[in-house]
């Protein structure tokens, strides 16, 4: 008599799938944080406020209205043709009116395209030319040009970095007129860049030198599937008394997970 084999049935596993999620921060972050003004620890919530509300700097920060015009310093690239350009940027200063114009001018024509004159002024800081392209009105640039006695950069090629970022000619060097210069150096820079917020801003004496630090946030956005990476970064501006020499470094000092897209 044969035996009979034993079929050993074994039942087939399931799968399981595990699926993950990132975890969203119930706070949507409209609300406006309150920063001292010589506040140097920040919170993970007060970073993500700064960054994800309508704050953007400071109360009494260095602001102008720029009447939704785009400020652009001529340079020794923007005034020559593109055959004559060179790789090395440094903005240009004069103390004339003519000559700021005639750089403005020339930095319209060899543009990739014409933007017409509508309007001038000037400060104590740049001459002004505010220029349209008159097929697109609200392309609007604001042709600058620094005026030598407040700050000169031609000592300074914005393809190279360095500590040195131009000369402060305006006199007194003084605690109030280097926070200025130093808010005013912020706000150029980084007045239309989502994400970076100025948190606080304060100054000291520093032997020979003046030096102003500003804590700030800046962002880098994730694409679809990644998360925001914000970072709270120490920049300090240090501005020699007796030259007017002006330093510049900046220190990341860390980072958090923002929101996921």
């Amino acid at each position: 008599m044969n035996k009979m084999k034993k079929i050993l049935i074994i039942p087939l596993l399931s799968v399981l799938v595990v699926c993950c999620y990132i975890v969203e921060p119930e706070d949507d972050y409209t609300e406006s944080p309150v920063f001292q003004s010589r506040q140097t620890k920040f919170t993970d919530d007060e970073l993500l406020k700064a960054v994800y509300s309508d704050y953007k700097y400071p109360p009494n920060f260095y602001t102008e209205d720029l009447q939704g015009g785009s400020p652009y310093y001529e340079n020794t690239v923007s005034i020559k043709p593109l055959e004559e350009r060179t790789y090395e940027w440094r903005e240009l200063c004069t103390n004339s009116r003519e000559q700021a114009l005639e750089w403005s001018e020339l930095s319209s024509q060899y543009s990739s395209y014409y933007r017409d004159l509508i309007e001038e002024s000037e400060n104590e800081k740049y001459f002004q030319f505010r220029r349209v392209w008159l097929e697109h009105p609200t392309d609007i640039l604001l042709s600058r040009v620094h005026k030598c006695t407040y700050l000169d950069r031609s000592n300074y090629d914005r393809f190279k970095r360095g500590g040195l970022i131009g000369t402060f000619n305006y006199r007194p060097v003084s605690i109030a007129s280097v926070a200025e210069l130093s808010e005013y150096f912020w706000f150029i820079e980084n007045y239309n860049i989502g994400g970076f917020k100025a948190l606080s801003s304060f100054t000291d004496p520093a032997g020979e030198y003046i030096r102003h630090t500003i804590y700030a946030t800046r962002v880098s956005y994730g694409d679809w599937g990644l998360c925001d990476n914000i970072f709270l970064v120490k920049e300090v501006y240090e501005v020699r008394k007796d030259t007017g020499s002006i330093f510049y470094h900046e220190e990341y000092i860390r980072s958090i997970q923002g929101r996921c897209n």
